[in-house]
């Protein structure tokens, strides 16, 4: 059986309102729940610069209209973001946990949602200094997603040299949590 989203569009733009600069700094967020707005509340002026650039045709068959549409989404984005932890992009790793935040608060994940970005996103990666790595374990095994296979098995601090693996990196976090 499929589910529609849970979350009404007025949710949505109430969420998109109240999301802060601070923790969305690049609009990684803001855009994944935009797409998941009826065409015409998207594109309103509040929240597109220029809406000559979509259609309502394509709009209504790329939104996301049902939690198999976003868990779908999120499979999609996690070898992208796995490769960006990978491959030491903080940057990248950043941007696509805030996008993957998005598509997780429209399944109605809250408590995974506000743990994986603080209100000040640079605090992720002191948080979670593996390049995002052990957000992505979280978001990765909320959907089901086999993070074994996409993780390179080197787990950088960013603090040190030093090369951690996955359960040592885990293991360091709830020590540092406690």
């Amino acid at each position: 059986m499929t589910v529609d989203i849970r979350r009404t569009p007025d949710e949505i733009v109430t969420r998109i309102h109240n999301i802060t600069r601070a923790r969305d700094q690049h609009g990684e967020e803001r855009s994944a729940l935009l797409e998941a707005l009826p065409f015409e509340m998207a594109m309103s002026r509040e929240f597109m610069r220029d809406p000559s650039k979509h259609t309502q045709e394509t709009w209504k068959k790329n939104r996301p209209k049902t939690e198999d549409d976003v868990l779908v989404t999120i499979v999609g984005h996690l070898p992208y973001a796995w490769s960006r932890a990978n491959g030491k992009h903080a940057t990248s790793a950043l941007r696509i946990i805030a996008l993957l935040r998005g598509h997780l608060w429209l399944l109605k994940q809250d408590d995974l949602v506000e743990d994986l970005l603080p209100e000040n996103s640079e605090l992720v990666f002191n948080q979670h200094p593996f390049y995002g790595k052990l957000a992505l374990v979280q978001i990765s095994e909320s959907v089901g997603f086999n993070w074994r296979d996409r993780d390179n098995g080197k787990w950088y601090s960013g603090l040190s040299a030093a090369e951690l693996t996955a359960e040592q990196a885990m293991e360091d976090s709830v020590e540092i949590d406690d």
